[in-house]
């Protein structure tokens, strides 16, 4: 089922570049957008996680270009399969090759994680991992085609 904008039109997703205290530019924020009355919102899933970061980036001094794709899994994973995507392929089996893909390959390095005795760089692949299991690619799809 398609999500729906108050307006009435059918929303689609997008990735725009969002501003934080006019110093902090992030790039590649997955958001749902309605081309018709031009309102959008971030994707929801990956919003906790933004809020989360923009926490952070509060304290830091000075200006700096973030890429959010490369801090998230779900927008990673949502970017790279609709900008490298081949035209033929459906979008969702191309999301869950991705997931499943990802998913495989953070479970590897967290297995060298482990052997190597970094338990920061467990607790940071468990919340990638996280990210992604929560993200169920076929029904987020949908919604916003």
């Amino acid at each position: 089922m398609r999500k729906s904008c108050d307006c009435g039109q059918a929303i689609s997703l997008d990735f725009r570049k969002v501003f934080f205290e006019g110093r902090i530019e992030i790039e590649n924020v997955p958001i749902l957008l309605c081309e018709s009355c031009s309102t959008y919102e971030v994707l929801p899933e990956v919003k906790p996680h933004l809020l989360s970061l923009l926490g952070e980036w509060k304290q830091i001094e000075g200006s700096r270009v973030i890429h959010f794709n490369e801090m998230n899994e779900v927008a990673s994973l949502l970017y790279d399969a609709i900008y490298s995507a081949p035209l033929t392929a459906s979008i969702e089996h191309i999301l869950e090759q991705k997931k499943e893909d990802r998913i495989n390959l953070l479970l590897d390095i967290y297995g060298y994680a482990k052997e190597k005795e970094d338990d920061m760089w467990m607790k940071d692949i468990t919340q990638r991992l996280s990210q992604l299991t929560l993200f169920h690619t076929a029904r987020q799809v949908s919604r916003i085609k």
